[in-house]
């Protein structure tokens, strides 16, 4: 099984004003070698995702654009929350200020959830060294355990129809070329606009997905 292991700082990433979304990152790109490969995604990403990951600090609101694209990468590529999935309803924090009274998960270690089977442990374990805790994640990989990746993505021509679908894509695509409009290479900016798209087709299509199996259910 091969895998790619990612790590972001987010901080840098805000305070530069490169958080546009964490799809623009090249190698996650659809036409990257990389894309469809088992991704181990970790960093400080500077925010709590939930309101258990936090103790006396201030509003997600403040942070609630960061935390739609964090949540949005996760649902593109199939990641899990390894610790949250392993804790639901515990609270367990990676930083603290010097007083105690604010604590927050700021870091996290992502894994894709055809490698849920292989993990062993993940744990936040006290580093005196810094503000920030240490994560320790433990997998073990077994032949028996190996499951096909999610493959490469394929546009679903039903969606050409779909009216919902055609309105959404219409309004975004002027938007993403307005995001990248400093780019000065036409093929880059082509490519993160198909980028986006792919993105944005995919939370399209689950959520489609999701609201037939609720219809279904309530038959």
């Amino acid at each position: 099984m091969k895998s790619l292991f990612l790590w972001i700082f987010m901080h840098w990433m805000i305070s530069h004003n490169k958080f546009i979304s964490l799809e623009t990152c090249p190698i996650l790109c659809s036409t990257c070698t990389y894309a469809n490969e088992t991704i181990v995604l970790g960093g400080d990403f500077n925010c709590a995702l939930t309101e258990l990951d936090k103790w006396g600090a201030r509003s997600m609101e403040l942070k609630k654009l960061v935390t739609e694209e964090i949540n949005n990468l996760i649902i593109a590529h199939d990641l899990i929350d390894n610790w949250r999935a392993n804790n639901l309803n515990l609270q367990g924090f990676t930083w603290s200020n010097l007083s105690m009274k604010i604590q927050c998960r700021l870091d996290y270690l992502m894994i894709s959830k055809d490698m849920r089977s292989s993990l062993q442990t993940v744990k936040i374990i006290p580093n005196v060294f810094s503000d920030h805790s240490a994560l320790g994640l433990s997998l073990s990989f077994e032949e028996k355990q190996v499951q096909q990746g999610p493959g490469f993505w394929k546009f679903n021509n039903s969606l050409s129809t779909d009216k919902d679908y055609t309105e959404l894509i219409s309004k975004k695509i002027p938007k993403f070329a307005s995001e990248y409009h400093e780019v000065t290479d036409k093929g880059l900016i082509w490519e993160m606009i198909k980028t986006e798209i792919r993105v944005a087709t995919i939370l399209f299509s689950k959520r489609k997905a999701k609201e037939k199996r609720d219809k279904e259910r309530k038959l």
